[in-house]
């Protein structure tokens, strides 16, 4: 019995060979139906980056001599004022009195009031012209200014679309941000200036 169920076993393991390995395989069959496209939730949004800001950079310019009751008076050799970055870049120039904390914008109102102050951007100089309010040429009234920030921002091309130009697209950032472009604090502590 034991034999005849030995017998069987290795009967039916042949037949298993021999069938299993019969022929060549068949024609490839018709693609299937495309499978049912499921997307997944979408996920919470990512947190908030910081705002980027440009590239900007504050230069302190001290005079070599007291500029009070002169009508003109300049900086020269300003090699940060090339030619590139007077065409291509954003130029803020105030004066300060005493610490950045009394400052304010030129071309403007000197800070008394008394007098207009022009500024004249050439390459490596800027040149400042005190006029009255009549338009004449005077001097500089005394305790109006101790030193001067010249502050440079690049253009990247990131600026407001809207805007003319990369200089009016700077201000115009500025001004939506809703940075004060008249008071140096303002600007420094948006583009994180000492």
């Amino acid at each position: 019995m034991k034999l005849s169920k030995l017998f069987t076993l290795g009967l039916m393991a042949v037949a298993m060979a021999f069938v299993s390995c019969s022929g060549e395989d068949g024609e490839q069959g018709p693609q299937g139906p495309a499978g049912e496209s499921i997307k997944g939730d979408p996920g919470n949004p990512g947190k908030d980056g910081e705002d980027g800001s440009a590239n900007a950079i504050t230069y302190d310019l001290v005079f070599e001599s007291n500029p009070e009751g002169k009508s003109e008076f300049a900086f020269n050799e300003l090699t940060q004022l090339s030619q590139e970055v007077l065409r291509d870049d954003t130029i803020l120039v105030y004066f300060v009195k005493g610490d950045a904390d009394t400052s304010y914008m030129v071309p403007g109102t000197s800070l008394d009031g008394a007098v207009n102050i022009r500024v004249l951007m050439q390459p490596q100089t800027l040149t400042f012209n005190v006029f009255d309010w009549d338009g004449a040429l005077v001097g500089l009234p005394p305790g109006q200014v101790d030193y001067v920030k010249l502050v440079i921002i690049e253009n990247t091309g990131n600026e407001d679309a809207s805007a003319k130009s990369g200089s009016n697209g700077i201000l115009a950032q500025l001004k939506a941000a809703g940075v004060d472009v008249n008071s140096y604090n303002s600007v420094a502590a948006y583009f994180n200036l000492k």
